[in-house]
């Protein structure tokens, strides 16, 4: 590709990424207040239950497809044979998925007709063709279709979305825009590829040719999706309380909202150490996993030590009233900082590059199994606190496994020679942050003084101890500049 394309997709993907982070700032708080945390509970578990369903419905297509199209990009036949094929695949996994869905809606007494509505997260599957845009390096429809849906989503929560009497349109709102936006893409899709989709025989297709292949990418994603919103099932199904859900929900809206800081670093890196290992670089590799820890260490020790320190004026600030367990839930699940940028650093940036899925699939399958566990004797005495526990036990779990395999590649003794750096500099943050939670009155202005004070704190300790990770990003910047 061009190099202007590529800066192109990347200005394309920052652009969505900004407002995946901005949307949230500006939603949740409104939502908190007007759904409460109930509505927020019980959206939340709906929305658990149906992502098992929209997971099944997808299959490990996605990837695939990326993939297929990507290597057939430049022969129009044989592109437009997988994606037919890919199609018809996805049809017969909607379908089934959809069937199944009903009759657990069926059966299931609670909540009807909201998991009647979001079955259109479900039907939505039929037209996701992202893959398609993706393997063709097309973000700009990608992008577009996301900013503006995520837009047009914000708009009406604030036009519609008036008292916790309207969780149903709170549910429509994000399960229809879900639907359209595919729809969307998938019109320009078909209609691009139409003058060659009606060359093709249909005899000639030979859609489940690439079923073992797809289900060999399924497998680490159905471990992952399980993970991520087993809590949240889990929670909803041993306690029966749509606040317990709802405090969770919002907690870890948190905590995923930060980690992004920490975790974007990975997408960056993925290609390259793939590159490294391709050329046999092996001291590229190590050198590259060693930089990637201490940025996790430089980054996740302040968030996690300054959230739990501003947990309690950051909840009612944010949340609002009826959200105060969310204070030690937020507390608690800031573990996830280190435990997911570590895990980040090994199965994303390492693992899955050189091509060593079995091993990343088993860890994370092992850490999915550990948190059902766990959650099934936390959840009964602590509730959304026993799941929040059990988030941080299973994340850390996998590290230690994932870190087994990987120790010989990293540079142990430059982390240990640096860490000390960040502890120290954190533990001065905090004597600074709780010096001025105690002479500040508690409010949104108090919040920002402490997290800005507090953040500058940092940055200037690490400069007077001469970190060489901070001054590298400094002469970056200055050089950019």
């Amino acid at each position: 590709m061009p190099q202007q394309s590529i800066k192109k997709n990347y200005f394309y993907n920052l652009s969505y990424q900004i407002l995946q982070l901005l949307t949230p700032l500006i939603t949740v708080p409104y939502l908190s207040r007007v759904l409460t945390a109930e509505g927020i509970g019980i959206q939340s578990y709906t929305n658990s239950v149906v992502s098992y369903f929209v997971m099944a419905a997808s299959l490990g297509i996605g990837l695939y497809g990326q993939r297929e199209i990507a290597y057939n990009r430049d022969n129009e036949t044989k592109k437009t044979k997988v994606f037919l094929e890919l199609s018809l695949i996805r049809f017969i996994t909607v379908l089934m998925s959809l069937f199944c869905y009903f009759i657990f809606v069926i059966l299931y007494g609670q909540y009807k007709l909201l998991f009647i509505i979001e079955s259109a997260n479900i039907i939505a599957c039929l037209f996701d063709f992202t893959w398609y845009y993706q393997g063709m390096e097309n973000f700009k429809n990608i992008a577009f279709r996301n900013i503006f849906f995520k837009l047009l989503s914000v708009v009406l929560i604030f036009l519609f979305i008036k008292s916790s009497d309207d969780l149903y349109i709170s549910v429509i709102i994000g399960s229809g825009t879900f639907l359209i936006g595919h729809i969307y893409l998938a019109f320009f899709a078909v209609k691009g590829l139409y003058q060659e989709i009606k060359k093709v025989n249909i005899k000639t297709l030979r859609p489940f040719k690439h079923f073992n292949k797809i289900i060999l990418l399924f497998v680490p994603q159905i471990a992952v999706q399980i993970y991520t919103v087993l809590d949240k099932t889990m929670i909803g199904i041993i306690t029966h309380s749509p606040l317990e859900n709802g405090w969770y929900e919002q907690s870890i809206k948190i905590i995923k909202l930060l980690l992004v800081i920490i975790t974007s670093l990975g997408t960056v890196l993925i290609p390259r150490i793939a590159n490294l290992n391709a050329n046999k670089k092996y001291n590229e590799i190590k050198k590259s996993l060693t930089q990637s820890f201490l940025f996790v260490f430089a980054i996740g020790l302040p968030m996690m030590f300054g959230l739990i320190g501003v947990a309690d004026l950051f909840v009612p600030v944010f949340f609002g009233p009826g959200y105060e367990k969310s204070i030690i839930l937020i507390q608690i699940l800031s573990g996830l900082f280190l435990a997911i940028g570590m895990n980040n650093v090994i199965g994303m940036q390492y693992l899955i590059p050189v091509k060593k899925e079995k091993t990343f699939t088993i860890t994370v399958i092992i850490g999915a199994l550990s948190n059902f566990l766990l959650n099934l004797i936390l959840i009964p005495k602590y509730k959304a606190v026993g799941a929040a526990i059990s988030s941080v036990c299973a994340e850390s779990i996998i590290v230690l496994i994932q870190f087994f395999y990987i120790y010989k590649l990293i540079d142990i003794m430059l982390i240990l020679k640096r860490l000390w750096r960040y502890f120290f500099s954190s533990f001065i943050m905090i004597l600074l942050l709780f010096f001025l939670k105690n002479v500040l009155l508690s409010g949104p202005i108090a919040l920002f003084v402490i997290i800005g004070a507090c953040s500058t704190v940092y940055i200037l300790i690490l400069l007077l101890l001469r970190d060489p990770f901070i001054f590298s990003i400094l002469t970056k910047i200055l050089k950019r500049s």
